[in-house]
């Protein structure tokens, strides 16, 4: 894994989706968050994969992960809860590109979200995942820009809104893009 400091209150003895203690990160949506410092691996410009357990306690708009600047030069992504519990990749590039897709997310269970895109892709497709299965896909006709900023899980990068509040785990992100099998075999993965 990366190492990654807190920002505000963050608990770290949250209960994973195998019921098991100290396995989890909760987030109480006001302020809770944790900052991963910039790094080239997470400046993803041609494809990408993020994969995460989210057990989210509202559906409100909120960020699951961020990496993007908003003022010039703009670059990054974001993977989003929106308010009515889709799910959106948003790319900053000379402003904003947000395509936001029905999933539906529920409240106080643990799922499993997922999103891949590639810019080589000859349609430039943004693929949702829940639970192990494609649930949507989008055109993102984009580029992305590269971000000169932390990655920041729970939060935006830019405010002080749209902290996350419920608990997060075994959060991956792949400079490539994963078959829809690979992302059922995370899935499936058995309890540690």
């Amino acid at each position: 894994g990366n190492n990654c400091y807190p920002s505000g209150a963050v608990d770290w003895g949250a209960m994973n989706r195998f019921g098991q203690n100290d396995r989890a990160i909760y987030l109480d949506g006001t302020g809770g968050a944790l900052n991963m410092p910039n790094n080239a691996a997470y400046n993803i410009t041609e494809a990408i994969t993020v994969v995460l357990w989210v057990y989210p306690e509202i559906l409100d708009d909120q960020r699951l992960l961020s990496n993007r600047t908003t003022t010039a030069p703009t670059g990054g992504w974001e993977f989003v809860i929106v308010d009515n519990g889709g799910l959106a990749l948003q790319f900053w590039n000379s402003g904003s590109n947000v395509e936001s897709l029905p999933t539906g997310t529920n409240i106080n269970e643990w799922m499993q979200l997922a999103v891949t895109w590639c810019a080589t892709d000859a349609f430039n497709q943004a693929k949702f995942y829940c639970n192990g299965a494609l649930v949507s896909e989008h055109v993102f006709a984009t580029t992305l820009g590269v971000p000169q900023r932390d990655l920041q899980v729970g939060r935006n990068t830019n405010t002080i809104y749209f902290f996350h509040q419920g608990r997060l785990d075994d959060i991956r992100i792949f400079n490539g893009v994963l078959s829809e099998s690979d992302i059922n075999d995370y899935f499936n993965e058995p309890a540690p």
